[in-house]
This record gives structure tokens, C-alpha cells and sequence, in this order.
């Protein structure tokens, strides 16, 4: 079986960031990096996924 390399899992790293504010709200950040892709994830404080942001595709998804 031939395996393309690009779909080879890679590793992945998760950092905290801490406090993080964003549209003056607060949040703890956590940061995901891949080889190819850095996301920024936003917690609110039960722990839930308020915003993700790719910081180099300039794109935000955030939550109501």
C-alpha cells in the first residue's frame, strides 16, 4: 500500500497563551500549531470554544 506523504499524520503542539481580550471580552487562549498552520482557540470561562482565529489567513470564526 502506498501512503501519499501529504496525508501523513503530523504532530501537533498546544500551548496556553493565558488571559487573551478580544472585542472587550476576556478569554484563556490556546495555541495549535502544525507544520503547516498556527490556530488560536478562545475559551470562555466553562470552557467553551468562543472564538478560532488563523492569524495568517486573517480569518476568525466566532461564536454568539
Amino acid at each position: 500500500m502506498l501512503v501519499p506523504r501529504d496525508w501523513l499524520p503530523a504532530p501537533i503542539t498546544l500551548h496556553s497563551t493565558g488571559s487573551a481580550t478580544a472585542d472587550g471580552k476576556n478569554y484563556e487562549g490556546l495555541k495549535v500549531n502544525t507544520s503547516d498552520l498556527e490556530i488560536l482557540l478562545l475559551l470562555d470561562g466553562k470552557h467553551r470554544l468562543m472564538r478560532l482565529e488563523v492569524p495568517e489567513a486573517k480569518v476568525s470564526v466566532i461564536r454568539d
